[in-house]
């Protein structure tokens, strides 16, 4: 993926995660003076961190390993720009839908915790629909091909075949059983149109960084 396309954090004037978009346009914001970019920790020196810089500024920095190519210079890729005079709240509550299930379960099959390729993918409902079961976020969870098959018209209890998700335990992954999906907190990742490793310097920001969205991004290849 082109590093035009990779994504960058918004944040308002109050410093708070409000979207996200790509490094493309975040530098035609920052070119038209609409916004700025916010130094990482990541940067080298760390007296720049947290800075904020204009484009002239900022193409006088080190470009790093990711950077645009603007011809006469590199630029370094911005992972994070402010939009001064923007004080628009964060959105808070997600719609239901199978963009947003696939992010929220990370691609990841629910009962068996594996990641099967995207063509073979599905949505189960926990309850089964002809039982009476709805369509929403506390009862549907993504599963493979396989598992759903063998799970059936079934509730999980029924099948003997418990929740398990990705959790963070001492720093590192494992699998662990739940009960029931929850709906997920909002957050900037649901606003890519594909899922990918996020840079660090966005932890700072992410009031949800426990969740399974933070988990599963950060576990994807």
């Amino acid at each position: 993926m082109s590093v035009l396309y990779q994504p960058t954090l918004v944040l308002n004037k109050g410093w708070q995660a409000h979207n996200a978009i790509t490094v493309r346009d975040a530098l035609v914001n920052v070119i038209a003076e609409r916004a700025r970019i916010v130094c990482p920790k990541s940067y080298p020196d760390p007296a720049y961190h947290y800075q904020l810089f204009n484009i002239e500024a900022w193409i006088k920095l080190d470009p790093g390993d990711k950077f645009v190519n603007a011809g006469r210079c590199h630029i370094r890729i911005p992972e994070v720009i402010i939009f001064d005079e923007f004080d628009k709240l964060p959105v808070r509550e997600l719609v239901f839908s199978r963009k947003n299930l696939w992010k929220r379960d990370g691609f990841f099959c629910q009962y068996c915790g594996k990641q099967p390729p995207r063509d073979e993918i599905t949505m189960d409902h926990i309850d089964p629909k002809r039982d009476g079961g709805i369509s929403s976020f506390k009862n549907c969870v993504l599963a493979c091909f396989k598992c759903n098959v063998k799970k059936g018209g079934r509730t999980p209890e029924v099948a003997g075949m418990p929740l398990i998700h990705w959790v963070s335990k001492n720093g590192k992954p494992c699998l662990e059983k739940y009960h029931r999906p929850k709906t997920p907190q909002w957050s900037p990742l649901y606003n890519l149109s594909r899922v990918g490793k996020f840079p660090e310097s966005w932890k700072d920001f992410l009031q949800n960084k426990n969740d399974e969205l933070y988990w599963n991004v950060e576990l994807e290849p």
